[in-house]
């Protein structure tokens, strides 16, 4: 399976990133760390987590306030 995000996520992701290095040193980086085992977890099982909005699937970040939403595509 391919992760793809859309340039709204990214941006969002990288925003969220920069607002916790403010908060604290850092900060932002252990965010970002663990946006990506969310996102190695979708790659890993995307069937696995549940629905926000069909089609749309949701994982829960463990630490941080945020979640990403996606859509499994056959091709």
């Amino acid at each position: 399976m391919e992760l793809a995000f859309s340039a709204l996520a990214r941006d969002e992701l990288a925003e969220a990133k920069r607002y916790y290095n403010r908060l604290q040193k850092g900060l932002g980086d252990q965010f970002q760390r663990e946006a990506e085992i969310a996102a190695k977890r979708i790659v890993e099982r995307p069937l696995a987590w549940q629905f926000e909005l069909d089609p749309f699937r949701r994982v829960l970040l463990n630490r941080f306030p945020y979640k990403m939403l996606y859509v499994v595509e056959n091709k």
